[in-house]
């Protein structure tokens, strides 16, 4: 599959490597496709949209699971509904992240990026996601 900002590699039938090649984090994210739904995890920089790779791939309904709050991961979770985080992560998600000042954020996502960003992309204004996380004490995952 061709894409400006992400290389996608097919590691089998229902596990796809997104990757962000562009930018010095070479950052991956993996979409697991079930049966009845398909897992996303992490959702990269947020420099491009990652929903628009990930509907390009499944119809199915996506359910974001976060190895850990750093802006590298959390970038595209704005774009989709079901999160997930764990719970002592939880309150970064939803803040901030803690003992990082959104000059270094910028800074650092905007250095050293060897291919076109989109238009939409401005480091001097770029945030990293805050939000709820998905109540996962009521929710169940179901990927099979």
């Amino acid at each position: 599959m061709e894409d400006p900002w992400f290389t996608v590699t097919e590691l089998d039938s229902k596990t796809y490597a997104i990757s962000e090649y562009g930018h010095w984090e070479k950052v991956h994210s993996f979409l697991l496709l079930g049966e009845e739904k398909a897992a996303l995890i992490d959702t990269g920089l947020g420099i491009d949209s990652i929903k628009r790779v990930v509907d390009k791939l499944t119809n199915l309904p996506i359910v974001v699971i976060t190895t850990h709050v750093h802006a590298d991961h959390i970038g595209g979770h704005g774009e989709f509904e079901q999160l997930f985080v764990h719970e002592d992560e939880e309150d970064w998600l939803i803040s901030g992240i803690k003992g990082l000042a959104i000059e270094q954020i910028r800074k650092d996502i905007g250095r050293d990026i060897i291919i076109s960003t989109p238009d939409s992309f401005d480091p001097s204004t770029y945030r990293p996601y805050q939000g709820e996380p998905s109540d996962y004490s009521r929710t169940k995952m179901k990927l099979i």
